[in-house]
């Protein structure tokens, strides 16, 4: 039975975002995400929230937003972009879900969480 771990409001991730250590890194292992989304599409960002130097993130920094997706329900795949430190979803209008592993479960990463539209966002472990 999943257990939810956190709940972020669409209020939360817009503009700068939500900065967590919650998400991938607890050596959890897969989590599920679950949106619920009003009408309007949007998009989800989990981008890398440490080891930045003057901007940059410096070589051998572990990447804490990596990982490998499955079960999505109203998601489609090709709408994952997955960028070094960073991942995006178009999220639907509707319920949708995703079940996000992490390659990384050391429990010492930040992450942010982003958000466009009015989404809510339900983080449960498996």
């Amino acid at each position: 039975m999943p257990t939810l771990r956190a709940t972020h409001t669409s209020g939360e991730m817009k503009g700068a975002g939500k900065a967590t250590t919650s998400v991938p890194t607890d050596a959890l292992g897969a989590l599920i995400m679950q949106f619920n989304n009003g009408d309007t599409p949007g998009y989800f960002t989990m981008e890398q929230d440490t080891g930045r130097v003057n901007g940059a993130i410096p070589y051998g920094t572990n990447d804490y937003a990596a990982g490998s997706f499955s079960s999505l329900t109203g998601l489609s795949e090709n709408n994952i972009i997955v960028n070094k430190f960073k991942f995006s979803v178009a999220v639907p209008p509707g319920t949708s879900s995703m079940i996000f592993e992490g390659d990384i479960g050391d429990g010492s990463g930040a992450v942010r969480l982003r958000g466009t539209s009015d989404f809510n966002l339900q983080i449960f472990s498996q």
